[in-house]
């Protein structure tokens, strides 16, 4: 019917549109490298979220989905670091 195409396409543009623009402008306030860790945390907060608030049941593949992408996120920010404690080494 014409209310379901409505309400699917409100939920398009509003939703979902106004959420990546908040989303897209906050994290435009830092570095790239900072912001390309928080990409990941977006859907592992939806799926938290559909499990509690839609009763969706999270299978084995999720969470060794959510280990490879929390190690990830991990060893990115340990190489951020050592990264910059040989440069500061190298200039000295």
């Amino acid at each position: 019917t014409w209310q379901t195409v409505l309400s699917l396409i409100y939920m398009g543009l509003v939703c979902t549109g106004i959420t990546m623009l908040l989303w897209n402008k906050s994290l435009s306030k830092n570095d790239a490298s900072t912001c390309s860790l928080f990409f990941p945390v977006q859907v592992f907060v939806s799926a938290f979220f559909s499990s509690i608030l839609l009763s969706e049941t999270l299978g084995m593949a999720y969470f060794i989905g959510l280990a490879l992408c929390t190690g990830g996120i991990v060893l990115n920010f340990y190489s951020k670091n050592d990264t910059t404690q040989i440069s500061n080494n190298i200039s000295c």
